[in-house]
């Protein structure tokens, strides 16, 4: 006779809010690394950052989304 096992683990209701604070949490995370990045960059001179490949106007784009 054979059986069926469902795995459970991911339709519990407890290991769904898990995941989604895990996932919320690590996105928090993300952003608070990405304002700090930010912050440390705007304090740099422009001469400074043409040095490094940016201008000003693109600190949040190169951040967010790399170069």
């Amino acid at each position: 006779m054979t059986s069926i096992v469902q795995a459970t683990t991911n339709h519990h209701p407890q290991h769904r809010l898990a995941h989604s604070m895990r996932h919320g949490f690590g996105a928090i995370r993300k952003e608070m690394r990405a304002r700090k990045a930010m912050r440390a960059l705007r304090q740099l001179d422009d001469h400074l950052l043409t040095d490094i490949g940016l201008a000003r106007g693109e600190i949040a784009f190169a951040v967010r989304e790399g170069r």
